[in-house]
C-alpha cells in the first residue's frame, strides 16, 4: 500500500536521506516530487526487484502515467493500526534512482541514474524580530514544469517553506515584501523573471509571499502543456520580508 507524506525536512542530502538499504520485495519505498527542506510524495512497499528494475505499491500513487518522481529508501517509525485504513509514519531515506511509470497495476522504477531537477530556494526575514531562516527544496522536472502534477502548488509549498520556519501558526495575519526570480531555458536562450510585490493576508501571510510563484509557475505550465512552447524552470528563489502588522 501507499501513504501519502508531506513534511518539512532537513537540508538536500542530510538527515533521514542518509538511511540505506537493499531494495527487496517487503522494503519500504518513498516516492518523492520534491526532497530537501520539503518532502512531498507518498510511502509504500515494494512488490518486486528485477535487477535495475523494482515494482512497487501494487495500486497506482497518481495514475497520472510516465513520471520522473525520486524513488528513495524509506524508514517506517511505525503503523497506525486499522482493518479499514492502515496508515505508516515514517521518513525517506537514501535516493535510489527515478519512479518511471505510475499506473493501476502499481509503479516502476530504475535503480540508478535520478531525474533531472530544479532548485527552489528561499530566504525570509521577520522585521520585527530580525529572525531569519533559509531553505533548499529540490524538485523533479515534471512537477515543476507540467501542470498535470497538482499545478504549481508544489512549487509554491517549496517556495515558502523559510516563511513556516519563522511563522508556525495559523492564523497569521501581516504583511510582506518579496522577490521572486524564476530561471529558465528553451535549451537555446536562458531567460530571468523577475516580480516585486507586496502582500496583506488576514489569515496566512507567508502563503500569500508565494503568490508570484504561482502566478509565474502556472503560466509557464499553461505554454508546456498545450504545446506553445517547451521551457523548463531550472530554479526558483524567493526572498521574503515578513512583518505581523497589517
Amino acid at each position: 500500500g501507499g501513504t501519502w507524506l508531506a513534511s518539512f525536512a532537513a537540508d538536500l542530502g542530510t538527515g533521514g536521506e542518509r538511511f540505506t538499504t537493499t531494495l527487496r520485495g517487503g522494503s519500504s519505498l518513498a516516492v518523492l516530487l520534491t526532497r530537501g527542506d520539503l518532502w512531498f510524495g507518498a510511502l509504500g512497499t515494494v512488490t518486486y526487484v528485477n535487477g535495475s528494475n523494482v515494482m512497487g505499491f501494487g495500486h497506482p500513487l497518481t495514475g497520472i502515467g510516465a513520471t520522473d518522481f525520486y524513488m528513495s529508501n524509506a524508514w517506517v517509525d511505525g503503523v497506525w493500526g486499522s482493518s479499514a485504513v492502515p496508515y505508516k509514519f515514517g521518513v525517506p531515506g537514501a535516493l535510489r534512482g527515478t519512479l518511471l511509470s505510475d499506473r493501476p497495476a502499481g509503479v516502476f522504477g530504475k535503480i540508478g541514474p535520478m531525474p533531472q531537477e530544479a532548485i527552489i530556494r528561499a530566504r525570509a526575514q521577520r522585521t520585527d524580530t530580525g529572525e531569519s531562516a533559509t531553505s533548499s527544496v529540490a524538485i523533479t522536472d515534471r512537477s515543476i514544469n507540467s501542470a498535470l502534477m497538482f499545478g504549481p502548488w508544489v512549487p509554491a509549498y517549496a517556495a515558502s517553506t523559510a516563511g513556516y520556519k519563522l511563522i508556525d501558526t495559523w492564523p497569521a495575519p501581516g504583511s510582506a515584501v518579496t522577490t521572486t526570480t524564476v530561471r529558465l531555458t528553451d535549451g537555446e536562450t536562458d531567460y530571468t523573471v523577475v516580480l516585486r510585490n507586496r502582500y496583506d493576508s488576514m489569515d496566512d501571510i507567508v502563503a500569500a509571499t508565494a503568490n508570484d510563484v504561482v502566478r509565474i509557475v502556472g503560466q509557464l505550465q499553461l505554454v508546456n502543456d498545450t504545446g506553445i512552447h517547451q521551457a523548463r524552470i531550472t530554479s526558483i528563489d524567493l526572498e521574503s520580508e515578513l512583518s505581523p502588522s497589517r
